[in-house]
């Protein structure tokens, strides 16, 4: 019996191991890297080419409902070539584009002169994250602040001011299904909600679909307290 837990524990531990090794690897070591975009050779090993870089979208929607609207940035529109890579965010532990997108989404609240005090990230499903070990908005939430330390003089917090109750994946769900599942699941972490009053607040998503996620996320903030609450996203679908 005990040779067999031995042997329980190691598979684990070896599971574990084969699931980040790529991602460390890739950090760790350079290589050559293609274009999202036009599949060409990039410099830096960055996702995109100098030329796809220079034509990066600054993309601005409105979110409105009820009595509450909010603004939301988006550095590219959603197509198949940004779907693959934050496929690999999400799933492959691509720490090169989490790391890459991270530097374009603090470049996008520069650029757009976004006021803030917090930087928090939408709540994951906690099956998936406790199957990938990691919720890909937060770790682009911790790259947007190390960037922007280094752009910015001033304090910027990172926190987990979200929590998500269980419901249906929101892939395969029609436009209204999505608004409807969403609609009453976040609330405030309770270890937070003194430190969002008055705050300005950026909320990170890494795709803005019909977007009903970073709406409620943003009104949770809202009527916790926050002063404001602007929404950062990686892409955008065609949302209105």
């Amino acid at each position: 019996m005990k040779g067999d837990k031995g042997q329980g524990l190691f598979s684990i531990i070896r599971k574990k191991l084969e699931k980040y090794t790529d991602g460390f690897l890739s950090v760790l070591f350079y290589y050559e890297a293609l274009c999202i975009i036009c599949n060409k050779q990039t410099n830096n090993n960055h996702i995109l080419c100098d030329k796809c870089k220079n034509n990066k979208y600054s993309i601005k929607k409105t979110i409105k409902k009820g009595g509450f609207k909010f603004n939301a940035y988006c550095c590219y529109y959603y197509n198949a070539y940004i779907r693959e890579a934050i496929k690999g965010m999400k799933f492959k532990n691509d720490f090169n584009v989490i790391n890459a997108f991270g530097n374009d989404l603090a470049n996008l609240i520069i650029k757009e002169s976004l006021e803030v005090d917090i930087i928090t990230f939408v709540p994951g499903n906690r099956k998936s994250i406790k199957k990938r070990d990691y919720n890909q908005s937060e770790l682009l939430a911790k790259k947007i602040v190390e960037s922007l330390k280094k752009q910015i003089n001033r304090r910027i917090y990172i926190g987990n001011l979200l929590e998500k109750e269980k419901c249906l994946d929101q892939i395969g769900l029609s436009r209204l299904e999505r608004w409807e599942n969403v609609s009453d699941v976040f609330s405030v972490n309770k270890k937070n909600i003194g430190k969002i009053k008055n705050k300005k607040i950026i909320l990170i998503d890494d795709v803005l679909t019909s977007g009903a996620t970073a709406y409620y996320c943003s009104k949770t903030l809202m009527e916790g307290g926050a002063s404001s609450v602007e929404i950062v996203a990686v892409a955008s679908a065609n949302i209105t």
